[in-house]
């Protein structure tokens, strides 16, 4: 499932990443919530309305699941987890090959 959201994130190009997936079966339904990173210059209602139509999209793709959480955080160094940022690096990392 990890694998699809990814995907579909990947479709619009105002989700800069989603990490912290995590997903919860009750019965026969599963409950989702994950980290939404988006540019940090954006407005809170167009970050809303990104997340929302995520989120109506997928619910209507992902089958058995019903509701989802959506955590919103600044696509920064800080909160970057799949594509972390390179400036805090220590330069004896980089130099290594």
């Amino acid at each position: 499932m990890k694998s699809k959201i990814q995907s579909y994130a990947a479709e619009d190009s105002d989700i800069k990443e989603v990490h912290a997936t995590c997903s919860r079966r009750t019965g026969s339904t599963i409950l989702l919530d994950f980290h939404l990173l988006v540019d940090p210059e954006m407005s809170v209602d167009k970050v809303n309305t990104i997340a929302e139509n995520f989120k109506s999209h997928l619910l209507q793709e992902l089958d058995e699941v019903v509701d989802i959480i959506i955590h919103i955080e600044p696509f920064n160094c800080k909160e970057r987890v799949l594509n972390p940022c390179c400036d805090d690096c220590d330069s004896d990392i980089n130099t290594l090959s």
